[in-house]
C-alpha cells in the first residue's frame, strides 16, 4: 500500500484551495437553474402571477455577485404578460449577504415588452 507524502497532501490541498478561490472570487459561472421553481413558486404565492424564466439563471460570485436570467417573463407567459425582458442581470452587495440581508446594487434589464 502506497503512503501519501506530505507534499502530495500539499499539492492535493492548493488545488482544493484554488477551485474554492475560483468560485468565490466569481471567475466561473454557476448554473443556478435548480432555483427557477422555488423562485417561481415564491412569486406566484407573493403575487398571485406567473413567473417564466426561459434560459439558465446564471450566478456568478466573488466580491460583487450578480444573477442574470435570460428569458424572463412576469404576468401569465401563456397569454400576454405584463412585463417581459430578454435579459435580467442584477448586482447584489456582498457585506449585506454576509449578514444576511439583500442589498441590489444595480439592476439591467434589456428587451423590455
Amino acid at each position: 500500500m502506497k503512503r501519501i507524502t506530505k507534499n502530495e497532501v500539499r499539492v492535493s490541498l492548493a488545488v482544493v484551495i484554488l477551485a474554492i478561490s475560483i468560485v468565490l472570487l466569481g471567475l466561473v459561472p454557476i448554473n443556478a437553474g435548480f432555483l427557477k421553481d422555488p423562485l417561481a413558486r415564491a412569486v406566484r404565492e407573493a403575487t398571485g402571477f406567473q413567473l417564466g424564466i426561459r434560459d439558465p439563471t446564471i450566478v456568478r460570485l466573488g466580491l460583487n455577485p450578480r444573477v442574470t436570467s435570460n428569458g424572463f417573463a412576469f404576468g401569465d407567459p401563456a397569454d400576454s404578460p405584463l412585463l417581459s425582458m430578454d435579459t435580467l442581470r442584477v448586482q447584489l452587495g456582498l457585506l449585506p449577504m454576509l449578514s444576511g440581508r439583500i442589498h441590489i446594487r444595480s439592476i439591467v434589464a434589456d428587451g423590455i415588452g
